[in-house]
């Protein structure tokens, strides 16, 4: 019923697979194919990380979503996938934010 079994392997595939499915909601499937991506230059392309973290935090694994955070370097990028997982996060969760330091601390209430 679907061409994925065909791609499996193929990383354009996967990252444009995990795309669409996170774009209509389903984030389970995203996140399967996002994590099949391979190729370290996507892997560390913003608009990659961004809807992983958007996986995790809808897949309630908001912890994967900061981690991905804690391993980029200061960046404009890096600010922006912090504001991504505060929204996401926000939203989903109903949380606190507390700003220390230049960083941001999850507290659920």
């Amino acid at each position: 019923n679907s061409i994925k079994s065909y791609f499996y392997n193929d990383d354009a595939f996967n990252f444009n697979f995990g795309q669409a499915k996170a774009a209509t909601g389903n984030f389970k499937e995203a996140e399967e194919a996002f994590l099949m991506v391979r190729n370290e230059r996507l892997k560390v392309d913003y608009v990659y990380l961004g809807w992983l973290a958007k996986c995790y935090i809808m897949n309630k694994k908001p912890r994967l979503a900061w981690e991905l955070y804690l391993k980029q370097e200061n960046s404009v990028d890096s600010f922006s996938l912090l504001q991504l997982i505060a929204n996401d996060c926000y939203k989903v969760y109903a949380i606190t934010l507390t700003l220390v330091y230049n960083h941001v601390i999850y507290h659920v209430v």
